[in-house]
């Protein structure tokens, strides 16, 4: 739909501007310089939220179903952030809005870039069950806070500056909606994990 469509182009166009910043790190800036990029990490921060903000009424409405093939949206979704990939090579299919779907892995993907340090790795994998897949982003950021527990997916929770905290409970209304469930916890290495589980189904011949 149109919504999602914009929406989509909007998290994309962030992305981007969160990478080009994220190169100004380490660099020899004068004050006006470090505050020109330090509000610039605040907008796009408050950008990203407010949207969230707006989405949320419509984020598990009645939206058109399809038959998304999961490898190739995430592959889509994740050439902003390039993370590294550990994938198989064969389609897994899910009955879900592509738009809501990508909501899920661009939110997750965002959380995984603002925590991340300079020069950090986000990895993701996924793995194919008979009836379920399992996808998991990886951060090298500090991990999740000791009692937060799954009070992360609450409305209005968020550890990072500015933030509004909608994306972690309009990620979780969305698995659930079709059926999955997600979860997080910390890396033995400290960085922050989620997993999501979907129901696959085999597409109609």
């Amino acid at each position: 739909d149109m919504l999602g469509s914009v929406e989509h182009q909007m998290r994309q166009s962030l992305g981007l501007v969160n990478l080009y910043l994220s190169r100004l790190e380490g660099q020899s800036l004068t004050d006006e310089g470090q505050a020109v990029k330090g509000n610039l990490q605040a907008t796009v921060a408050d950008i990203s939220d407010r949207l969230d903000a707006i989405l949320t009424a419509s984020a598990v409405t009645h939206a058109p179903l399809a038959t998304v093939d999961l490898q190739r949206l995430i592959r889509d979704r994740g050439q902003t952030f390039a993370p590294s990939q550990q994938m198989h090579d064969h389609p897994v299919w899910l009955q879900a809005d592509p738009h809501q779907l990508g909501q899920v892995i661009d939110n997750l993907l965002c959380n995984a870039n603002a925590f991340s340090p300079i020069g950090g790795t986000i990895v993701w994998s996924w793995d194919a069950f008979d009836s379920e897949v399992l996808v998991q982003i990886c951060d090298q950021g500090p991990g999740i806070s000791p009692g937060a527990g799954l009070s992360i997916f609450q409305p209005g929770y968020t550890e990072r500056p500015q933030g509004h905290g909608w994306g972690l409970t309009i990620t979780q209304k969305i698995v659930a909606a079709y059926g999955g469930r997600i979860c997080a916890n910390n890396t033995p290495q400290g960085g922050a994990q989620f997993s999501v589980i979907f129901p696959q189904i085999q597409p109609l011949q």
